[in-house]
Order: structure tokens, then C-alpha cells, then sequence
């Protein structure tokens, strides 16, 4: 990834995500630099991924994906942006206060499994729609098609 990708993704999002303010600030005699995410749509700078992953390809028909949270929330809010529908998998424990706010942005919420891992399975396994598409948490966890912005990325 270049100047021209960052660039290029930074485009494909502004329609949609919110540039949010950087504070510069010292503490304790050395300077620190604030980006104050928590005023993006989602409340987390995890929507510009889910964005640029649905922008940056074909657009699917459906969007699938795993989460225990953040990313599944910025997963169905990218999806109900962009007008398509979106399902998040995520392990039967997942917070209540994460689950409503998915379930609010408009996607169908499914819980399985006590782990992260057993609702990536799921989703993994979820019957293969020729127009799904689906993303992958930052941190390398898989799912039917990852998001090309944060790991090296396959379409399902």
C-alpha cells in the first residue's frame, strides 16, 4: 500500500465517513497527537475499513461477516450506507450494548458459538451466496471475504 491507495480509499469514503479532529497536545513535557474517532458514525475509526472494502470492489448483494463488536457494527452501518443487507455473526456472549447497536444499524444479527472463533465458523459455513461478500476483522480473523484495507484480502 502507497500514498496512492490511502489516497484512493480516502475519496472512496468521503461520502459517507466523518473526518474527525486531531488534537495536539504535551503531556507530561512530551507531545502527544489525538484522533478523536469516537466522533465517527460508529463511535470507532473501524468504519473507514468496512467502507473502503465495499467501495473498493465490485459491490456484493449481500454483505456476511464476523465480529464480537466494533467491527460488526461498522460492518452493518457501512452496509446500510452503501443500501445493501448485511448479516454479522457474532458468539453467543457478545455484549448486549455491541449486539443492539448492530442490530439497530440495520443488519440481521446471528449468535453462535461461546468464541469468536465458533461464529467465524458460522459465517464461514453460512450457505455461499454468489453476491456475498463479507469482511475481516484487523486482526487477521477470518471470514468469507476479508477487507482489503487492514490484511491481504480474497473475494469468497
Amino acid at each position: 500500500m502507497d500514498h496512492a491507495d490511502v489516497t484512493a480509499a480516502a475519496d472512496r469514503i468521503a461520502p459517507y465517513a466523518r473526518r474527525t479532529p486531531v488534537w495536539r497536545v504535551e503531556i507530561d513535557g512530551r507531545p502527544v497527537v489525538l484522533k478523536l474517532e469516537h466522533h465517527q458514525l460508529t463511535g470507532t475509526f473501524k468504519i473507514r475499513g468496512a467502507l473502503n472494502a465495499l467501495l473498493a470492489g465490485d459491490r456484493p448483494g449481500h454483505v456476511v461477516t464476523a465480529s464480537g463488536g466494533n467491527h460488526g457494527l461498522a460492518v452493518a452501518t457501512a452496509a446500510r450506507l452503501l443500501g445493501l443487507p448485511a448479516t454479522v455473526f457474532v458468539p453467543e456472549p457478545a455484549p448486549e450494548s455491541k449486539t443492539r447497536r448492530i442490530e439497530a444499524a440495520g443488519a440481521t444479527l446471528v449468535r453462535h458459538g461461546a468464541s469468536y472463533a465458533e461464529a467465524s465458523a458460522a459465517a464461514l459455513a453460512a450457505p455461499a451466496r454468489s453476491t456475498a461478500a463479507a469482511t475481516r476483522e484487523p486482526t487477521g480473523r477470518a471470514s468469507p471475504r476479508t477487507c482489503r484495507t487492514c490484511s491481504p484480502c480474497a473475494r469468497r
